[in-house]
């Protein structure tokens, strides 16, 4: 089964398939996450691939965001009006986005996306790495400095 979500690019309507184990997955996790969490990947994970760990990101910041219709933006037959609540919703979506999270390039390690609802401790943070590989990620320099920082280890 695929979960449907409009999108835009370059002013024309698509529709992004996600497979909806990344929604039964979000599932398990609390609605209200009360502490700090960390998705680290590498994008030269060959096994699982990183835009895996994107989608669980997004999916905790989608329980933030108003909700899209039910329905596929490219759907044949669509009237203009359902076209146009789609396209202003996903506009809303991507303004809110914005505000939400904060990304930013980490020198020589790769690129970290972050946000948090209330702007405190409670924060989802993505880090994705250009190197790691699948088992090794943990090990590459800079991941284990930005962990103690995020989690406040350390002195």
């Amino acid at each position: 089964m695929v979960r449907t979500i409009p999108l835009q690019i370059d002013g024309t309507s698509n529709v992004l398939l996600l497979p909806t184990h990344n929604t039964v997955l979000i599932s398990f996790f609390p609605q209200k996450l009360n502490v700090p969490l960390l998705i680290v990947h590498a994008e030269n994970d060959w096994d699982i691939p990183h835009s895996h760990s994107q989608t669980l990101f997004d999916a905790f910041l989608d329980q933030h965001l108003p909700p899209l219709p039910e329905i596929a933006a490219a759907m044949a037959g669509a009237s203009d009006e359902v076209m146009e609540k789609v396209d202003r919703l996903s506009k809303e979506r991507r303004a809110l986005r914005r505000d939400l999270v904060v990304a930013s390039e980490i020198p020589r390690l790769g690129r970290v996306e972050v946000f948090s609802k209330d702007r405190s401790d409670r924060k989802v943070a993505f880090l994705r790495t250009r190197w790691g590989g699948h088992s090794r990620v943990g090990l590459v320099e800079g991941v284990q400095d930005y962990m103690a920082e995020m989690f406040k280890m350390g002195s």
